[in-house]
């Protein structure tokens, strides 16, 4: 009994160190308190653009880019916006809204479908994210929003589109009321890219949605891991343990006889 409770132990031990789960990256996206990232420029068609790059967090990162289409119409190419970033978080500001007023400069769905591309430095997960109501032209405030993801290989800080525009657009997740959708929904989605954009499933009469991104979580697809020296010992320790258990016995058994 004590030899299979030792192996027992040393077995649990081994498959939490293989099995650990991942801590959840957090970002904090508003202009207030510490350096939470940066803003930066990029030229694409003669016009100049502005980015996210986020900080690190349990090293994680990604950059924000912005986009809109005109219409729900997978085939309307995503044309490039700017990111802009306020208290309440990241907007998107595109070539049709002139300075944002009137609540334009949101993540909004009034004129054009607005959604920030979200570029991470690995695989990731979403699990949380915030965003804050704005009323845009007398509407609102609601955030109905839609997020998707996949993996894409091209630099999104420069001209290019997306390589699976079509492929992220037709599989929409739907997070009514700014809420993620529940882990059933979750479970097994990973990718290097996520989309959050304001409702592109609604008639034209319910098109009054704004936000901005306030803060996201990720976590990191989940990978085998090393186990740390502190592990690896009581790992050693169990399975030393229960060889000398064993080795007991066989000479119990010897004397007995």
């Amino acid at each position: 009994m004590f030899t299979r409770s030792v192996a027992a132990l040393a077995a649990s031990v081994a498959l939490m160190a293989a099995a650990s789960p991942a801590s959840a990256a957090v970002f904090n996206l508003t202009s207030i308190g510490q350096n939470l990232g940066t803003m930066k420029n990029y030229s694409a068609n003669g016009t100049t653009y502005e980015w996210f790059e986020s900080a690190v967090s349990d090293g994680i990162s990604f950059t924000a880019i912005g986009y809109s289409t005109s219409t729900t119409d997978l085939n309307a190419v995503p044309e490039l916006a700017r990111v802009q970033r306020w208290d309440g978080g990241l907007g998107v500001l595109n070539g049709y809204e002139g300075n944002g007023s009137s609540g334009q400069h949101t993540i909004d769905n009034t004129y054009r479908y607005d959604f920030i591309a979200l570029q991470f430095n690995k695989s990731v997960q979403l699990t949380g994210m915030t965003l804050n109501a704005y009323v845009v032209d007398g509407k609102g405030p609601d955030k109905d929003a839609w997020i998707g993801y996949g993996t894409q290989t091209a630099d999104m800080t420069g001209a290019q589109q997306f390589e699976l525009w079509k492929t992220i657009a037709s599989r929409p997740l739907s997070a009514k009321d700014g809420a993620m959708p529940n882990a059933a929904a979750m479970s097994g989605k990973y990718g290097n890219l996520w989309i959050i954009g304001a409702d592109r499933t609604t008639v034209t009469a319910d098109r009054n949605d704004g936000f901005k991104l306030g803060a996201i979580s990720a976590v990191a697809a989940p990978t085998a891991s090393v186990p740390e020296p502190a592990t690896w010992a009581t790992m050693m320790l169990g399975f030393g343990l229960a060889g000398a258990a064993m080795r007991r016995r066989r000479t119990t058994v010897a004397f007995a006889a």
